[in-house]
């Protein structure tokens, strides 16, 4: 910086531009751009359109595209909202149709029919087809074991 008049030189922003100056410099060239309002005009100036990065030529109409679809997202999202609209209207008139089914089944008496009458007989089991089951059962559990014993004395 020049000492008499406090402000930054062409040489020094070119320096400054080109991140060419020490650390301690950097930052004093830094805080004084930020407090001298002609000197942080002077720092906006110094930037040849050169040095600027150009914007790809496809950028526009990558734009303008964008906000062509926008229209169509937000028709999009309103047909959504419609659509779960009428879904919980026929989920509603589905459980709604079901109660009604429920309620007619429940006080037409079809289910309830024979309810509050006592049978009049109760079957019975005959024993003997028990017994001849249990009969059965012995025996087959006692040919079991025989085999087994059989098996272990032969392997002796």
């Amino acid at each position: 910086m020049n000492q008499k008049s406090e402000h930054l030189t062409n040489e020094l922003l070119d320096a400054f531009n080109k991140n060419t100056l020490d650390n301690d410099t950097y930052l004093s060239v830094l805080s004084h751009i930020s407090s001298c309002e002609e000197c942080s005009s002077l720092y906006s100036n110094s930037f040849s359109q050169t040095d600027m990065i150009c914007a790809p030529h496809y950028l526009k109409s990558s734009i303008m595209d964008h906000i062509h679809h926008s229209n169509e997202i937000v028709q999009i999202v309103q047909k959504q909202r419609t659509s779960i609209n009428h879904q919980l209207f026929f989920y509603s008139l589905k459980i709604g149709f079901a109660m009604c089914g429920a309620l007619l089944f429940l006080y037409s008496g079809l289910l309830s029919k024979n309810t509050n009458s006592y049978a009049k007989e109760i079957p019975i089991v005959k024993m003997n087809t028990i017994d001849d089951f249990n009969n059965k059962l012995y025996e087959f559990s006692n040919k079991l074991i025989m085999e087994e014993n059989n098996y272990d004395q032969e392997k002796k």
